[in-house]
């Protein structure tokens, strides 16, 4: 298994990431999370990644932090979620407010994120519920930037997410005033739209 891999990015986009390894370009799928943390490294990068061999593909899901990566193992482990829904899920939620929502039963807030079912959320909860509680220390925020694009780049993460263009731009400008750095921004706005 290949559990981690230490190299240049070469390529990105918001779902995946091609990394250089001595010559070899890897094309790992990556949560939105992980995305925003590899836009403010410059040079070499470590990568935790989880190995999926199917009949069809070899598959590389990459992930900034030992804690998103045993959360996504834990993910693909509940029925009826596979390796894009869990990575929808850690799109979706920053690590903490995802294990507040199975520790609450919160079903609207799991499947309000797109790619989750409302089957998908019961069955996360059920399968979850307490057992996450050692992952609660997490993830950090990534730190704030004044870049004037900031807006503009959390726009066009939502809408590759599923969300209509009107429906991004509505939920950022209610919280656009409170943060400046995009991952937060994208997560603020997602809240909000889960809320309806």
């Amino acid at each position: 298994m290949i559990s981690r891999l230490f190299g240049e990015v070469v390529e990105r986009d918001p779902q995946r990431v091609v990394l250089d390894v001595q010559g070899v370009g890897y094309d790992i799928e990556i949560p939105l999370s992980t995305f925003y943390q590899l836009a403010e490294i410059k040079g070499p990068t470590v990568l935790h990644t989880h190995f999926v061999i199917r009949q069809d593909a070899q598959l590389l899901y990459g992930f900034a932090t030992i804690v998103e990566r045993e959360l996504f193992r834990a993910l693909i482990k509940v029925n009826g979620v596979g390796p894009k829904t869990a990575l929808a899920v850690l799109s979706g939620l920053e690590v903490i407010d995802f294990i507040a929502a199975v520790n609450a039963e919160n079903k609207k807030t799991l499947s309000g994120i797109p790619g989750v079912s409302q089957r998908n959320a019961e069955h996360i909860i059920a399968d979850l519920r307490g057992k996450l509680d050692d992952y609660g220390d997490a993830l950090p925020l990534a730190a704030g930037t004044s870049d004037p694009d900031v807006v503009s780049d959390a726009e066009s993460a939502l809408i590759s997410l599923g969300y209509k263009p009107k429906e991004a731009s509505l939920a950022l400008a209610q919280v656009e005033e409170e943060i400046k750095d995009v991952e937060t921004l994208i997560r603020l706005a997602l809240k909000q739209l889960m809320r309806g």
